[in-house]
């Protein structure tokens, strides 16, 4: 693995077309319909910033080593890429009014993501099924319990297995920033994020 990370170029936004935002409804499993934002921008894949030291950034999550779509179980950006040369980006947001009535601990934070994160994944999943290269961002919700967890180095759902960008080395931040104009927002404290967001990239070659 390099040891340098690779830049992205600064200036404005990532070269890319066919910027949309599209305003959709989600229903949940209550029957609830939310509507949300997506959107989605074609990028070219040497625009990504990428290194070690964003994987190394998952080291501080209670979970490290017990995910196998997570470091160290994870590969790292261009070889999972391989020969790719652009991103179909995608970026899901739910306004987080719409999980207001949830609570605001930890596990309906997580139950928040995992909403927002399986509107996501089914995009990916689709198209994935046509022979796609895809990449989500934050835990894989394959399974409830990762097979890592009991010390497992095989995934049992390989099929719906998906890794994050940030598991592979990617700055996703800088990537919603550039390709959308969007800042990822946190939760801390008494200070809430308006937004819960979500990320993935689909790649493919010139003329794919």
């Amino acid at each position: 693995m390099a040891g340098t990370v690779r830049r992205a170029r600064k200036e404005g936004k990532l070269r890319g077309h066919g910027l949309k935002k599209e305003m959709l409804e989600f229903v949940d499993d209550s029957g609830t319909r939310i509507t949300y934002e997506r959107y989605t921008n074609d990028v070219c894949v040497s625009d990504f910033e990428y290194g070690p030291r964003y994987k190394q950034l998952c080291g501080a999550c209670p979970e490290h080593g017990k995910r196998l779509s997570c470091p160290p179980h994870s590969p790292f950006f261009p070889d999972y890429v391989s020969k790719a040369q652009k991103a179909h980006v995608i970026c899901v947001r739910f306004p987080a009014e719409n999980f207001a009535s949830l609570g605001r601990d930890k596990d309906c934070l997580t139950g928040y993501f995992r909403k927002a994160g399986g509107v996501l994944v089914d995009i990916l999943l689709g198209f994935r099924s046509q022979g796609y290269v895809i990449a989500g961002s934050g835990p894989c919700l394959a399974c409830e319990h990762c097979a890592g967890e009991a010390g497992s180095e095989v995934c049992p759902r390989p099929d719906r297995q998906v890794y994050s960008l940030e598991s592979l080395g990617v700055n996703v931040a800088d990537l919603c920033k550039r390709a959308f104009d969007l800042d990822l927002e946190w939760s801390s404290g008494s200070l809430a994020a308006r937004h819960v967001c979500t990320v993935g990239a689909v790649f493919f070659s010139d003329g794919s």
